[in-house]
């Protein structure tokens, strides 16, 4: 949970915090745990702090969705301001966020996708609202190496997929990112893991 976590921060929340005007180092994953981390957060002087962090926290971005993923992933937290004696706001690097690679353990689950109570029957699947955007975002899954293979099966009213994910909770944060979950087009039907002994790649990979 916690490599899903921290990714979001990386390619969502940092970059619209630097865009406000604050700057950002971080995340740093504890070593004594697998759950806990720690970032740096630099404001120009103590009056910008509150009036930085309201335009984040009250601006569309968070509010409009951030939120709602990011915080069910926190246990728990805490902020302590600090004073910057050393003037790291002078030396501190803008030109990109500092990366730190975390050794992320992946599986395999069988994720099936089932019609919602939004789809209408009366029309082809690629006649659905908002199809463009649901396949290009099924497509960016592929390409991320989230979605290994899938497709309808059976008479075509499910889907199945092979997903590589960190857990059941990735699964189902990322499907909840495709525009027909938002418009209740499809929905989660089941998420089991799966223990791919056969491989057709990788044995043509070794043949």
């Amino acid at each position: 949970m916690r490599a899903l976590l921290l990714d979001l921060l990386r390619s969502h929340a940092f970059p619209l915090q630097r865009a406000l005007g604050m700057k950002v180092l971080g995340p740093f994953p504890s070593r004594e745990d697998d759950v806990g981390f720690v970032w740096l957060r630099g404001f120009p002087d103590e009056a910008s702090r509150e009036p930085f962090k309201a335009a984040f926290y009250e601006g569309p971005d968070w509010l409009g969705g951030l939120e709602a993923e990011i915080m069910p992933m926190l246990d728990d937290y805490s902020a302590v301001v600090l004073e910057d004696t050393a003037d790291l706001w002078s030396h501190w690097p803008d030109e990109a966020p500092v990366k730190v690679t975390e050794v992320r353990s992946t599986a395999n689950f069988a994720l099936t996708l089932v019609r919602g109570p939004n789809w209408d029957e009366n029309l082809g699947i690629r006649q659905q609202q908002a199809w463009d955007e649901h396949a290009a975002f099924m497509d960016g899954l592929v390409k991320d190496g989230v979605i290994l293979l899938g497709g309808p099966i059976g008479d075509h009213r499910q889907t199945l997929h092979v997903v590589e994910a960190a857990d059941e909770d990735e699964v189902r944060w990322r499907m909840a990112e495709d525009p027909w979950a938002h418009a209740r087009l499809l929905e989660v039907g089941s998420i089991q893991p799966w223990a791919l002994w056969l491989n057709f790649r990788i044995s043509d990979c070794n043949s």
